[in-house]
This record gives C-alpha cells, structure tokens and sequence, in this order.
C-alpha cells in the first residue's frame, strides 16, 4: 500500500503495514505521549485518585475527572504527541485488587458495575478523540502532521487489575491458570474493540504465559469479526533489564511465542517494551529488531516496533514519594530514544544486506512512560523532527 493509493488520512494500521518510504511523506516515527497517568497526578494535584484500585481511571466516575483527562491529552498534543493513549489501562472485569477472578463483584466492583465499566471504557476513547477533535478545530498547536493524531486504547496486565505491583514482578498467584488469564483479557479486550480506537495497546505485558494468552486473545478477537476492522494491535512488555521480562524470562521466548502464534502478522501489528529504565533500552530494542528482520517477508511492512521507557526515577516506598535527582533529564531521555532508532535502522540495512533484495523499512513508535513529562515529549519531539529524513528513508 502506497500513499498514492489513498486519497483518505492514512488510518494508524494503514501507516504500519504501508510499503511506501518515508521519502513518499509518510514518517517512519510517530511519537506517543508520555507520563499519562502521573502527568493527571500533577493535574489534580492535591487531591488524590479516588480509587487506588482504578488509579487514574477513577476519574473516568465523575465529570471533573473526565475534564482533567481531556486537559492531559491536550497537553500531550500541544508538546507533540501523535497518539494519544487512552485512560483505560486499569479499567478491569471482574478482577480488582482482590485477587480473585470470577463474575462477582469484588471490593470495586460493589462501586463500579460492569456497566460502568464498560461506560468508562467508552468514555475514555470518546474523551480522547474529543480532545483530538478540539485542537485540530481550535488549530493551537504549531506542529504539522502528515498523519494522525490518533486514539490508542490502552489494556494492563492481570498483574495491574490484583493492585499489588504484580506486573512490576510478574510473579502471579499459583492459582492463576491460564484459563483465568484468558477470561480476564477476552472482555476487556472485546470491550475496547468494540468502541472502535485507531489501535489496542496491550501495555506492561511482565509474564511469559500471559505473553501466549494476550496473542490468543487478540487472534480470537481479529476472527470473530466479520467486517475488516482498521483498529491495529501492539504488545509491549515490561522487562527488568536488558534481556529478560519481569517474571525472569527471556525476551527472546516472547519473541518467539508472538511468531509462532501471528507468523503472518495478522493481528499483532507491533511488539515493544514500556515502563522499564530507558538504560536497558538499546539492547532490548537490539534484540526485538534482530528478531523482526529475521522473520520479513521480502515487500510486506514488518512488524512495527514500540519504545516507551520510563523516567527512570527511584520510588521512596517509605515516604510513598520519587526521590530527587534520581533518573534522566529530559535531553538525556530523548538521546537514548533516537539511540535505538539508530540501532533499528543499523539491523535493519544489515538484514537488507543479507536478503539481498528490498526489505520494507519498519515504523517506529516513541514515547514515555510513568514519570516523562510534556517536556520530556517535546524534546524528543524537537529531537525527531530534526532527524526524521536522516533515517529508514532509502529503499
């Protein structure tokens, strides 16, 4: 597909399975936004989330919530953003904080129906392509797009919905089976396709089996469908350093159970890793490039890959507060950013080499996780603005 083919704005699937180089006007690297949920931390400020359960999507119950949500997405458009990723990754069936996964409702859900839930899940797409829709109308910000923005919705881990820091570990009950993991992520996920975002973000994936489940899920979901939907679906995961998922497993086994599972990429438009320290970075992307290169077909768009760290800042558990001076400055976050565009592009000539023949370039997505900033975004907005012509441009 070529941006000669399409007299209509590129969807976001459109812009990842497209052959055409970026010379053509369609960018190899979108941005994300940043810090969602700790940038409405700072909004609401002193007030608190309401739900320590729901975290930042208790504000989807009231209307003064949805209105800072609005805020915060508008904030992330104006510093750069070309996606928005929605308020919906602690939105959970049945499971909240207890523990326990069956239809009752548990500790959160004696307040929050599944009703309200699925309320919630809609509204948290609506608000941020309302937000969209009001700062292209208003014409605010200075940035010209040639796609987008977009409206990502985002999903969590089993780990995130038991509120125990789990998906930090992904260490997971022995009692979960993968039966329960599939019934977690069926509803949720069936709910958000069904309010019809650009893209499904499976975010913060810190489990090899929930890996298996989440490809599952996903396959399922893009089968029941008899009409073809343009809503893309990536899988990131949460890793604790540069080689291994937070429940202690190889990157690489998760790689291969993706392929092995979506060897044609039918469902699963792009693999990434979020929420870990921007340090382990440059490796992690080295091996999910390596491993995305190795498996192309010649003229078909790879697998797109997604790069979102956090700040790297250090958690005073004992305060319940970020300590100071610890992680990176914004400048050294963007550098480390185009770092791995770098070694994306270097696999990439190099796998080009052997094939000998045309490899499509990949699309790259950027961005930040917990604690990155507007600041930190319009940095490395600044940053790929500046280099976008200098990368993945020669076919």
């Amino acid at each position: 597909m070529t941006s000669s083919q399409n007299s209509h704005p590129l969807t976001l699937l459109e812009w990842f399975s497209t052959t055409a180089p970026p010379s053509h006007g369609i960018p190899s690297i979108l941005l994300l936004d940043g810090g969602v949920s700790t940038h409405l931390e700072h909004l609401i400020a002193p007030q608190t989330f309401s739900h320590r359960e729901l975290w930042s999507s208790s504000l989807l119950l009231t209307q003064e919530g949805r209105e800072y949500i609005k805020q915060g997405h508008a904030d992330w458009l104006l510093a750069g953003s070309d996606i928005l990723t929605t308020v919906t990754y602690q939105c959970h069936f049945g499971l909240v904080g207890t523990g326990s996964n069956n239809d009752n409702e548990s500790d959160v859900g004696t307040v929050v129906s599944k009703e309200t839930m699925s309320k919630m899940i809609r509204q948290g797409i609506e608000i941020a392509r309302d937000a969209i829709y009001q700062q292209v109308a208003s014409k605010k910000s200075s940035i010209t797009r040639s796609v987008g923005p977009f409206v990502v919705a985002s999903t969590g881990p089993y780990g995130a919905a038991m509120a125990d820091g789990s998906e930090y570990s992904g260490k997971y009950p022995l009692n979960v089976t993968e039966q329960a993991l599939l019934q977690f992520h069926r509803q949720k996920a069936a709910g958000l396709w069904g309010c019809h975002p650009d893209g499904i973000a499976v975010e913060t994936i810190p489990n090899l089996q929930e890996v298996g489940v989440v490809c599952q899920v996903l396959r399922e979901l893009k089968q029941r469908k008899t009409h073809q939907s343009p809503c893309c679906c990536w899988i990131s995961l949460a890793c604790q350093d540069g080689t291994r998922l937070n429940d202690g497993s190889l990157l690489k086994d998760a790689l291969d159970i993706i392929q092995s599972m979506d060897s044609n990429n039918e469902f699963i438009t792009a693999i990434g890793v979020n929420c870990c320290d921007s340090v382990h970075i440059a490796p992690l992307v080295k091996t999910i490039a390596q491993h995305i290169f190795s498996c192309c077909k010649r003229d078909v768009a790879p697998r797109g890959i997604v790069v979102y760290p956090n700040s790297g800042e250090s958690w005073d558990a004992a305060n319940e507060e970020w300590k100071e001076g610890t992680g990176v400055d914004n400048a050294q976050f963007a550098d480390r950013l185009i770092e791995v565009v770098s070694i994306i592009h270097d696999t990439w000539k190099k796998r080009r080499l052997e094939f000998e023949g045309p490899i499509c370039a990949p699309k790259i997505l950027l961005g930040g996780c917990c604690r990155t900033s507007q600041r930190t975004i319009a940095t490395l907005r600044n940053r790929v603005d500046t280099m976008q012509d200098k990368f993945l441009i020669k076919e």
